[in-house]
C-alpha cells in the first residue's frame, strides 16, 4: 500500500492515478461544503469512481470496474458532496436508490453522525416527519458523547 498526498489540482491527481495505477483513495471528510477540494470533486463525480465507504473522518472511493469484478458494494447515488433535494429532482429513479443507500449506509457505519444527517434531510424531503425526528434524536444522543463532538460540528 503507498500513501500520498494530493494536490488540488485535477490534473495532476488524474496523471497520478494512471503512473500509479491508483484503485483506491481513503479521503478525508470535508467539514463543510467551502472544504471540499479537488479530489472529493473529481471522485464524486466522475462515472469510474465509487464511495464504497464513509463516516464522520474519512471517505473510501474505489475504481467501480474493482467494485462490480469483487462485489464491494457501493452507494449508488448517496453523495456527501450533491444536495438530496436536486439529486430528487434530477432524478426519478433516485429516492428508491437513496433508499438501498441508507440501508447500506446503517450497515456500514450506522453510527455515522454525516450519514444521519443526510438521512435526516431525504425522509424530511418525503415528508417522513416521524423517522425524521427519531434520526435527529439519535444525532442529538450522539454528540452527547463527548469523543463525537467534533463530528456534530457537521451540521
Amino acid at each position: 500500500m503507498h500513501y500520498m498526498l494530493l494536490g488540488n489540482d485535477q490534473r495532476v491527481l488524474e496523471d497520478d492515478i494512471k503512473k500509479y495505477d491508483i484503485r483506491a483513495f481513503i479521503i478525508p471528510l470535508p467539514p463543510s461544503e467551502r472544504e471540499i477540494v479537488v479530489p472529493h470533486r473529481f471522485l464524486s463525480s466522475n462515472p469510474d469512481w465509487r464511495l464504497a465507504y464513509f463516516d464522520d473522518v474519512n471517505m473510501l472511493f474505489v475504481r467501480r470496474s474493482d467494485a462490480e469484478q469483487t462485489g464491494i458494494p457501493t452507494y449508488q447515488y448517496l453523495n456527501p458532496f450533491i444536495s438530496m433535494d436536486t439529486l430528487i429532482k434530477n432524478n426519478p429513479q433516485a429516492k428508491i436508490a437513496l433508499e438501498s443507500d441508507f440501508g447500506l449506509g446503517d450497515t456500514l457505519s450506522p453510527k455515522s453522525i454525516a450519514l444521519l444527517i443526510m438521512k435526516r434531510k431525504f425522509l424530511g424531503l418525503q415528508g417522513r416527519e416521524n423517522e425524521a425526528r427519531r434520526i435527529s434524536q439519535t444525532i442529538t444522543e450522539l454528540c452527547n458523547q463527548p469523543e463525537r463532538s467534533p463530528a456534530c460540528g457537521l451540521r
